[in-house]
């Protein structure tokens, strides 16, 4: 899913400044385009989408008992590496869309390097990201060492973002983007942590995922947010994207705190609750 994911948006990132430039620079009707395209796929989403059947436990369904969900999810909440899995996507996912947002103008402002290189500059480190993370989990599942991994991505993720925004070299850029890109593969490995929580249950594994993507998406409004704010303060975008890339380092923070069995996706469900 995460390699999928980076050749998908990795590919949205190439293909606009070309979209853009094919309906006459004109950005309203460029992400018109792309409305169409989200109307095409629900369509196709609706008529091509099956739920998928089960089959039934020896015995009948199991009986839900009243008031249970609410113990699902306090009971979900309770585990402390969710809370520092959360905490690790905050900071990378603040950081990236910080540079999503305000790279190219960065680029065309300070050294007049236009959208087809940024935007390049910016794909090729999803694209990068979503190999990294294959490779990556498979390594720190075999070696048990995903706590120190953590720790060398995210200072690399923190140290190629303030590279980014202090260089004009396009060879040097490509290079800081490619290594940003390997800094991304820790997503699987954070992404994945509620299916290793001791004793973690069916449904509590969907309250853990969508508390690690309503912390993702927290990380997403505030890049932006936070930046513009620091632009404001300090009178200049170059400073903001310098104080917000160590933001990053919120995920080498996550490999220090980690369980070393959660980080390394050893955890089991089979082992009793903490």
């Amino acid at each position: 899913s995460n390699a999928l994911f980076g050749l998908v948006v990795g590919g949205g990132l190439a293909a606009a400044p070309f979209i853009l430039g094919s309906l006459g620079d004109d950005w309203r009707s460029t992400i018109h385009s792309f409305g169409i395209l989200f109307v095409v796929l629900s369509v196709l989403w609706i008529f091509l989408g099956r739920d998928r059947r089960t089959v039934d436990r020896p015995g009948g369904p199991v009986p839900q008992e009243k008031g249970r969900d609410g113990r699902v999810v306090w009971g979900t909440l309770s585990y402390r590496d969710l809370w520092v899995g959360g905490f690790g996507f905050l900071g990378a996912t603040m950081v990236w869309s910080a540079f999503l947002s305000f790279f190219p103008t960065l680029m065309l402002d300070s050294y007049d390097i236009g959208l087809r290189w940024s935007g390049a500059m910016l794909a090729l480190s999803v694209l990068v990201g979503g190999g990294a993370g294959l490779g990556l989990s498979y390594w720190v599942r075999a070696t048990n060492q995903g706590k120190p991994v953590l720790q060398v991505l995210g200072v690399l993720l923190a140290g190629t973002n303030l590279g980014l925004a202090l260089t004009g070299s396009i060879p040097l850029l490509v290079g800081l983007s490619l290594v940003n890109g390997v800094a991304w593969g820790f997503w699987p490995i954070l992404y994945t942590i509620p299916f290793h929580l001791p004793g973690i249950r069916p449904r509590q594994v969907a309250v853990g995922l969508a508390f690690t993507t309503m912390m993702t998406s927290a990380g997403i409004a505030l890049g932006p947010l936070v930046t513009g704010f620091l632009q404001e303060i300090l009178g200049g975008l170059r400073p903001a994207l310098i104080i917000v890339s160590f933001s990053g380092l919120s995920l080498s923070a996550a490999g220090l705190l980690l369980s070393p069995d959660i980080a390394s996706l050893r955890g089991s469900a089979s082992e009793p609750a903490r």
